[in-house]
């Protein structure tokens, strides 16, 4: 299939003959269709294999994992858990978005509840995390 060039006769190409099947010599119209026939089976399966490249939801659920874990750590919070769900930016941000509630482990910081706001990078791998104490108003 490496050499799916398209046949055209010179005459043809100049204009100097119709194209009628059979003016190929050799060539009868079934070939021709035969062709258009295998580019349709071949651009078929190169659609099923991106649709095989889809995402599981086992890849999800594993992505989940790597992103809550990584988030849980790089927070350095005590007793640090996800406060919401995952956000998932658009593929062209490459992020995704987790906010993670714990509790300050400093001293001076007197075991206050802490929220810090973990953006995951999807192509490095990496969490970084800023603090968001005042993302969202805790309620009393």
């Amino acid at each position: 299939m490496a050499n799916c060039k398209p046949v055209v006769h010179r005459e043809i190409a100049r204009g100097t003959r119709p194209f009628i099947p059979g003016n190929f010599p050799g060539k009868a119209i079934s070939d021709y269709l035969g062709t258009g026939l295998r580019m349709a089976v071949v651009s078929g399966g190169l659609a099923t294999q991106v649709l095989a490249n889809a995402a599981t939801p086992d890849a999800w659920a594993a992505h989940d994992r790597e992103v809550t874990s990584a988030c849980v750590k790089a927070s350095n919070l005590r007793g640090a858990r996800p406060g919401g769900k995952i956000i998932e930016f658009d593929d062209r941000v490459g992020f995704t978005g987790l906010v993670i509630d714990g509790r300050y482990p400093q001293p001076h910081m007197k075991n206050q509840p802490g929220r810090v706001l973990c953006l995951f990078d999807k192509r490095t791998r990496t969490a970084f995390v800023s603090a968001a104490d005042l993302l969202v108003r805790r309620g009393k």
